[in-house]
């Protein structure tokens, strides 16, 4: 915690802390248990981000010469937003409706 003056209430939340603490360390002796780090890789989900998918992120949405190219383009991102939702890249696939919901926009049926 960080204050300039500890109040009353800070003071009797770092005193439970400490008893606590107290009893933890006196069933650790007493039982022979030696607290450790626990080491685990690193959840899927915060693994970095392939780089093709940043580069295509970063993209600026084109104008499309026709309607016709501009629909064939919505059509062909929903199709990669399902494959990707079914291979559970969720974020891939947030992304990819984000950018159908700005072409959309262009058609006018945002």
């Amino acid at each position: 915690m960080y204050a300039d003056k500890i109040t009353e209430s800070m003071q009797i939340t770092i005193d439970i802390t400490e008893k606590r603490r107290q009893k933890q360390e006196a069933y650790n002796k007493q039982h022979g248990v030696v607290p450790k780090t626990i080491y685990r890789k690193i959840a899927p989900s915060l693994a970095p981000v392939e780089l093709d998918e940043m580069i295509e992120v970063a993209e600026e949405v084109p104008i499309y010469e026709t309607v016709t190219n501009l629909e064939e383009k919505i059509n062909e991102l929903e199709q990669e937003m399902r494959e990707a939702a079914e291979i559970l890249k969720f974020e891939r696939a947030a992304d990819l409706r984000d950018r159908i919901n700005e072409l959309r926009g262009q058609l006018g049926k945002g």
